[in-house]
């Protein structure tokens, strides 16, 4: 079971140190459990037989210096660990910002802001969420957006702070990058990149087609981010926002309020007033 154990510390670590903790979780396990290392069985002293009962060997009692060996190596490989980089993934260890794209640059999307639904080359209409990350290991991870209620399912609003339930979601892969020249980080915190300003390097939030019983346009709801790292540390930002067709021409204005309204059917937004038919 120990082996398992330390082999998970071990997946956390940096490329190089990895093979350093390799080597010395190696060594140490020879010298901690199985005796076939340079040093002692533990709970076995040298020359001595183990008893048997029929073909089964039958242990000895561990002594009070074997379990003071047991916790000795223990705590040596848990201070080998630390000492080596050797460190599993953290939850929330990451600082994040939601951002959306205003013009060509992604910035931060502060409380209550307008988020814009924008149609897509595919069609229907998402939301473009970035982030500004700070703490990640490496440039590449994963980003997750999610589309979020505001309210109970029984219509209450939602203490500041608590997530409501998800009503769409969208995850990809992602690249960090340097602060553009002249970006003002959200802290004075040194460490802080931002996701790269593409629409394939940010959540795209399918939003409608909105065929659930939920208003989109132009009401309160939620937005929230979790970033992943290369080493699978991960960090979570919520921002309550107000989704908005703000498109300048009229009919694209109109689709957008059509597809995002509650209960959304095909007839409702691209099937002639009279469905067709003629007298």
């Amino acid at each position: 079971m120990a082996t398992k154990r330390h082999m998970v510390i071990a997946a956390g670590c940096e490329p190089r140190a990895a093979g350093r903790w390799s080597q010395i979780r190696t060594w140490l396990w020879t010298w901690n459990e199985n005796g076939s290392g340079p040093g002692p069985k533990i709970g076995h002293k040298p020359g001595r037989k183990p008893r048997r009962v029929g073909s089964t060997v039958a242990p000895r009692s561990d002594s009070g210096r074997a379990r003071w060996r047991r916790s000795f190596f223990s705590a040596a490989l848990a201070g080998l660990a630390a000492a080596t980089g050797c460190q599993g993934p953290i939850a929330g260890s990451l600082e994040v910002v939601p951002t959306q794209f205003a013009g060509a640059e992604l910035v931060p999307i502060a409380a209550g802001d307008p988020v814009e639904l924008v149609r897509p080359i595919q069609g229907g209409h998402v939301i473009f969420i970035g982030a500004l990350v700070r703490g990640a290991s490496g440039s590449r991870g994963t980003i997750r957006g999610e589309l979020r209620r505001s309210e109970t399912a029984a219509g209450q609003p939602l203490p500041p702070g608590t997530p409501g339930g998800i009503i769409v979601f969208e995850e990809r892969s992602t690249t960090l990058v340097d602060l553009p020249a002249g970006t003002t980080p959200p802290s004075p915190a040194a460490g802080w990149q931002v996701l790269r300003a593409d629409i394939s390097d940010v959540a795209n939030i399918p939003a409608c087609p909105n065929f659930l019983p939920i208003e989109i346009p132009d009401r309160t709801l939620q937005i929230q981010i979790v970033y992943t790292d290369e080493k699978g540390n991960t960090g979570t930002a919520l921002r309550p926002v107000m989704p908005r067709c703000t498109q300048a021409q009229t009919s694209a204005r109109n689709l957008c309020l059509c597809e995002c309204r509650a209960n959304y059917t095909i007839e409702r937004c691209f099937m002639p007033a009279d469905g067709g038919v003629t007298d």
